[in-house]
């Protein structure tokens, strides 16, 4: 291999990491079916902001947060009685950053 050709490899790998943006998946939400509008995007969007707010006294717990609580203690329920899958411990850690609790995840 030339210089040239590693120095473009070195290059190549140097800039995507800034390039690229990964998802979190958690196997609990569906997909939406193709072809998607932006409609649906901002909808889903502006649920998944509203489940990592925490409930005050005067706004209530939304209704997906609760069930992702449930969801999460359900794995953690699991998890002490045995070792979680590696999908397991993906989706774990997904339901507990969407909650806003990264320190956890």
């Amino acid at each position: 291999m030339n210089r040239t050709a590693l120095c473009f490899i070195v290059a190549v790998i140097a800039i995507c990491p800034a390039r690229l943006r990964a998802g979190l998946h958690y196997s609990g939400e569906p997909l939406a079916e193709l072809p998607s509008q932006w409609s649906g995007f901002l909808n889903d969007l502006r649920v998944l902001r509203n489940i990592a707010l925490k409930p005050t006294a005067n706004t209530p717990a939304s209704p997906m947060r609760l069930q992702y609580e449930e969801a999460v203690a359900e794995m953690r329920q699991a998890a002490r009685q045995r070792t979680l899958t590696a999908n397991e411990q993906a989706d774990l850690g997904a339901l507990l950053v969407r909650l806003g609790e990264v320190d956890a995840a």
